[in-house]
């Protein structure tokens, strides 16, 4: 297994961010491809290792963290007369997860849901 130094720059479209560009071996023999989640490990050194998020396809099933959790609970509180929550997740970024709940608020047609609300933790990214 290999190991590779890489630095933080600047983004040079939007000064305010920055970039970690990977290069083509390291891509390779990590087997990473563009838009792969990565997981961060903080070594606790001030080094940071990073891991493909392996997605489970045999089910339907993902993680929620801490804040999500506590964001669901307040929407439920908050929306007392919603009876069913469908929890979406999906990754647009390449960086990591959006989950979004859905519900019908307005209407008990059960084909569409009518509100979004995006739940996604970024503090996990």
């Amino acid at each position: 297994m290999s190991s590779w130094t890489l630095m933080v720059e600047e983004n040079p479209d939007n000064p305010e961010e920055c970039v970690l560009t990977f290069p083509p071996d390291l891509m390779t023999e990590a087997g990473w491809q563009e838009g792969d989640v990565l997981k961060w490990s903080d070594l606790g050194n001030g080094t940071w290792s990073l891991t493909k998020k392996v997605m489970n396809t045999d089910t339907n099933t993902f993680c929620l963290t801490r804040t999500q959790i506590e964001k669901l609970a307040k929407l439920a509180q908050q929306f007392e007369q919603v009876e069913w929550y469908t929890l979406t997740e999906t990754h647009p970024s390449g960086i990591g997860p959006t989950v979004n709940v859905q519900f019908k608020l307005f209407s008990d047609d059960l084909k569409d849901h009518d509100t979004v609300i995006d739940i996604t933790d970024v503090s996990t990214w």
